[in-house]
Parts: structure tokens; C-alpha cells; sequence
């Protein structure tokens, strides 16, 4: 049975080239599976994808402490990622820690991944 967006695939790549961000959109669809029931939701869903694609992009321009990916909840509201987890909009503290060294403890750059105590990430439900 085709999906939606396997149709929409096949007449939007026979219409015109498709775009970096459609690519990139229907590569997503086909490794996680996704399916939309109307063309509303698919192009919300797209929408919604080409967001995070775009925080994504600025996350990794900006940061070289980690890599942020796409992963199945890339196509999710901030809303519905709050609800499937329960979660509710909590105050927020301002909260201003300092930490301080402490005699004896090992310098800070050591690094963990290399040393074979952390592990890669894993997908946990």
C-alpha cells in the first residue's frame, strides 16, 4: 500500500526538481516510517521538520562540544513532545551555581569517549 507521502514524492519529483529541504524531508519520512493521512498534515508535518532543521543547523554552526541530528520527534510540535512525556511548563529558577576544584580530583580535560567510559548514543523508546 503506498503512503502519502510516497505518492507525494513521485509527483512532486515528476513536477520539478525537488528542494535541499524536501530531499531532506522525504529521506526523514522513508527512515522513520512516517505516513500522513491528508496533505494538511503533511505539509504541517513538513513545515514543522523544516524548523527543526533549520535549529538543527544553527545548533551544529554554533556548538563543537556535540552534534545535533534528526531523530523520529523531528516532525513533532514542541507541544505534542511535552505531552507524549508528561511534561508541563514548570517555572524556572534562577539558579547560579559555581562549582568549585577540589584538591586531588583529576584535571578537566580528560576526555571520557576516548577513554572507553561513555558510551554512544542509544535509542531508548
Amino acid at each position: 500500500m503506498r503512503t502519502f507521502a510516497s505518492i507525494a514524492l513521485l509527483g512532486v519529483a515528476s513536477a520539478m526538481p525537488l528542494a535541499e529541504n524536501d530531499y531532506d524531508f522525504m529521506n526523514f519520512i522513508t527512515q522513520y516510517g512516517k505516513s500522513y493521512g491528508t496533505v494538511e498534515e503533511f505539509n504541517l508535518r513538513a513545515g514543522i521538520f523544516a524548523e527543526t532543521h533549520a535549529a538543527i543547523a544553527k545548533i551544529n554552526a554554533e556548538q563543537n562540544t556535540h552534534t545535533a541530528a534528526h531523530n523520529k520527534f523531528s516532525d513533532y510540535t514542541h507541544a505534542e513532545y511535552k505531552r507524549m512525556f508528561g511534561l508541563a511548563d514548570a517555572p524556572q529558577k534562577d539558579v547560579n551555581a559555581t562549582l568549585h576544584k577540589v584538591e586531588g580530583t583529576p584535571a578537566n580535560d580528560i576526555d571520557w569517549r576516548t577513554s572507553g567510559v561513555v558510551q554512544g548514543v542509544k535509542d531508548q523508546g
